[in-house]
Order: C-alpha cells, then structure tokens, then sequence
C-alpha cells in the first residue's frame, strides 16, 4: 500500500498567511511565493531556504513539498524529511501527516508505522482533512492497524465534513456496503452524490446504486443534497460578510 503525495497546485504551498510572519520576513516569503507562482522555482527556493532555517513554517513545508517532488530541485526524500520534520515539530498539521506518511511508507526515513500513526493522529487532531482521510483508509485496509470500520467511518466523517471528496466517496462506498455503519442506500447516494462534484468514480458510483433504489429514496438523497449546498452557501455568505 502506498500513499505517494501529489504534485499540489502552487495554492497548497501558501500554507500560512504572510500576516502571521515579522513585516520583513511576509516581504520575503510573498517575494517567494511570487517567484513560485510564477514558475521560477529555482528563485522561489532561494528566497525560502534563509527563511526555512531561521524558523519560518511556512517556508519549512514548501521546502518540503518542493524536495518531496522534485520541484525546482532534484527529488530527495531525505531532504523533504528534515524540513517536514521542522514544521511537524512546530504542530503544523499538514507537515505530521506528509513526515507520518514518510514514516509509514518508509520514504526518506527508516520505516517506523507506529512513528507514523502517532504522527498522523495528531494531525488528525489539528483538523487536518487529508490526515483524516488517511487514518480512515488505514482502519479500513487494516494493514498497518487494527482493522476496524468504525473507526474507519469516524475519520472519513470528519473528514467529510471539510468537504474531501475522496472521503465523502468513501462513505458513499461503506454506507453502501454496510461496513462500519448499516446499510443505507439513501445515504450512501447522498456521498456519493457530493462527491460527484469532483471525482468520476463517485458518478458511476451512484449509477449503479440507483438500479437498486426505488424513485422515493433518490428523492430523499437528492433532498439532503440540496440542503447541504444550501447550508454550505448560508457558511459562505456569512463569511464573505464577518472578514
């Protein structure tokens, strides 16, 4: 099994707000993230590396991220470990679950699983969706723990709940099969329709549900659809309106 990250879009690595940095390092990490944004990698390292050193987060991960995919450098897990490590060390969540998965799949790091989970349970903890997901597949595949579809669905629920769709997929997937949870077609449907929106799969997915369901019980998944867009647009205007 294997957990081997993504290339992220340049929108994942701005992952603190220049406000949180002294007014002479936000200059230098914008300058940074300008400079990636831009492509020019090579110059965005640059700029980030003095910053990374002196205790910077931010400047930390995106180092990380940028060793871990060979970005404007040559792959180098090794590297991407001791920047992930950094960051992880200041509670950064998203930094616990990239070193947790190191750790687990052995990647720059000598394989520790236990290391690993510890790691990832607390960035599971700061809220960190994609750790979340991470510790619900684990619990369902039941190769490094324990399997237990309870806790399974407990992590992918949370992790729904931030709107990750391979999550929302996967609870589509358990409601459906009636592991972790009774079988429910209706609320199977419903996941699989949120995460509809972004993974094809989950299309197909909810397809071949349907044969089984009667016109009523489309209805009522569709019904808690709506009112879920509704709830999420409610949270956006009001955010949009409390800066």
């Amino acid at each position: 099994m294997t957990f081997k990250r993504s290339l992220l879009a340049f929108t994942a690595f701005a992952v603190l707000t220049a406000a949180t940095f002294a007014a002479a390092k936000a200059d230098e990490y914008k300058r940074g993230l300008s400079a990636f944004k831009q492509r020019n990698y090579a110059e965005a390292m640059t700029i980030w590396k003095p910053l990374a050193v002196s205790g910077n987060v931010a400047a930390q991960f995106n180092l990380a991220r940028m060793y871990d995919n060979g970005i404007g450098t040559a792959e180098d897990d090794a590297e991407a470990a001791v920047w992930y490590t950094r960051a992880a060390a200041a509670g950064f969540g998203p930094a616990q679950r990239e070193l947790a998965m190191a750790y687990i799949e052995g990647e720059g790091v000598v394989t520790d699983p236990a290391k690993g989970i510890q790691l990832l349970h607390a960035a599971a903890d700061s809220g960190d969706a994609d750790a979340e997901y991470h510790l619900g597949m684990l619990y369902r595949e039941g190769e490094i723990v324990s399997r237990d579809y309870s806790q399974a669905m407990k992590w992918y629920l949370t992790a729904a709940a931030q709107g990750h769709s391979e999550a929302q997929y996967m609870i589509g997937f358990m409601y459906g099969s009636g592991y972790g949870v009774p079988q429910d077609f209706v609320m199977a449907y419903y996941y699989y329709s949120l995460a509809a929106e972004e993974i094809d799969i989950s299309i197909k997915a909810r397809a071949h549900l349907a044969e089984y369901m009667s016109s009523d019980d489309i209805t009522q998944a569709m019904s808690l659809v709506t009112e879920q867009r509704m709830i999420a647009s409610t949270g956006q205007n009001l955010a949009a309106n409390n800066p």
